[in-house]
């Protein structure tokens, strides 16, 4: 009798991994021929490092060639070719300095994916192959997480059909949500977002520590993962002196990885900190409440050229921050104590997004947010 019950229930979660693998492989199909449109209509644009400034290229349709299909061309750009290159030759080995962006600023987790996939599947150590295992790791990070959140809605916290359907809409259409198939940490984050939230559902605390302990490596962000830690094992049902020695307990994996990580810098760079402060010098973003909605507002009044080019990103910072704060009045009239770990662990989150400099990642720093987005479907109507 056990193995036809075990037979069934492996090919029913069988069944549901491939079709969110369906799912995922489509949308990066769909992505990849949208960008290889846009690269061929519209002009790409070229950093000039003497200038400091970015240059217009003529477009592909302009030129009358035929439209550029090569995956490097179309997105080894940003972030990815910094992953890249730590996957390929690991982290840049000379002594601190402030003078140009290197990529110890580049949180290790993914890189060695990669690295690992890349390994197993290809014999060179080169930038397509690195680039290809990174779809790879993205690829399939999107997949579980989105089976993995799945089970988490409808299975852990028994959620309608309506709400769970209108979250992964809402994830899926989000205009950042085109990351989730290219080589950045979305895909991973969000799949270590939803493994850390169904152990702590579960009440598998010391797991969902281990998985605290990945996100923290993952990106910055991943630190955050200790508020929800700390408010699930602060409401169970012991002495408080118990339970704060038990959540001091569980903050040893992720001060281990970040630890290991820290020290790895310090062995080639000199500086512990290498990871933050060579944003803060280069990009400008150290951290200041709400300096994101201050700086935008400033560059308002002085009529920046910014002030267009960000007014989506800070559209849809107000929209998190508005909606939220309905959320919370909800959450203050009929409580419920995982909306509200789900509610702090968003507040947090967008505070910590808004006090950045950095601006343009905000959509693709708050597309991973699905706690918020599962509030937002069933807390309104």
């Amino acid at each position: 009798m056990f193995k036809p019950q075990f037979l069934q229930k492996l090919n029913s979660h069988l069944t549901e991994l491939l079709k969110f693998f369906a799912l995922a492989a489509g949308l990066l199909l769909l992505r990849y021929f949208f960008t290889a449109y846009v690269y061929y209509l519209f002009p790409s644009y070229t950093w000039n490092v003497d200038k400091f400034i970015f240059e217009p290229q003529v477009s592909t349709f302009y030129q009358n060639k035929l439209p550029q299909t090569n995956l490097w061309t179309l997105w080894g750009k940003w972030d990815t070719a910094f992953y890249v290159e730590i996957a390929q030759n690991g982290y840049l080995s000379e002594s601190y300095n402030e003078t140009r962006m290197v990529n110890w600023g580049f949180y290790p987790l993914y890189p060695i994916l990669m690295f690992v996939v890349r390994s197993v599947f290809w014999a060179t150590n080169t930038l397509d192959s690195n680039l290809y295992a990174g779809i790879l790791v993205s690829l399939t990070s999107f997949t579980l997480a989105l089976y993995v959140w799945n089970r988490v809605l409808k299975y852990v916290m028994g959620l309608p059909d309506n709400v769970r359907l209108l979250s992964f809409a809402f994830l899926l259409c989000f205009p950042s949500s085109y990351f989730f198939s290219l080589v950045y940490t979305e895909s991973l984050f969000l799949l270590l977002t939803a493994i850390t939230f169904w152990a702590l559902l579960k009440k598998k605390f010391f797991l969902a520590s281990i998985f605290v302990g990945l996100a923290s490596v993952t990106r910055l962000q991943g630190i955050l993962l200790f508020v929800p830690l700390f408010l699930f094992v602060i409401h169970e049902h012991v002495g408080i002196y118990k339970k704060l020695g038990r959540f001091v307990l569980l903050c040893f994996p992720g001060l281990l990885t970040l630890g290991l990580f820290s020290l790895h810098l310090y062995y080639v760079t000199g500086n512990f900190f290498a990871m933050l402060q060579i944003h803060k010098t280069l990009n400008n973003v150290g951290f200041s409440p709400f300096g994101y909605i201050k700086n935008y507002i400033h560059q308002m009044q002085g009529a920046n050229m910014l002030v267009n080019a960000h007014f989506l990103n800070f559209a849809i910072l107000v929209f998190f921050l508005v909606f939220l704060i309905v959320i919370l009045v909800t959450l203050w009239k009929s409580f419920d104590y995982i909306d509200f770990v789900f509610a702090s662990y968003s507040l947090v989150y967008i505070l910590f997004v808004s006090g950045l400099g950095l601006g343009v990642s905000v959509p693709r720093f708050l597309v991973v947010l699905f706690p918020f987005v599962v509030l937002l479907f069933k807390r309104l109507p």
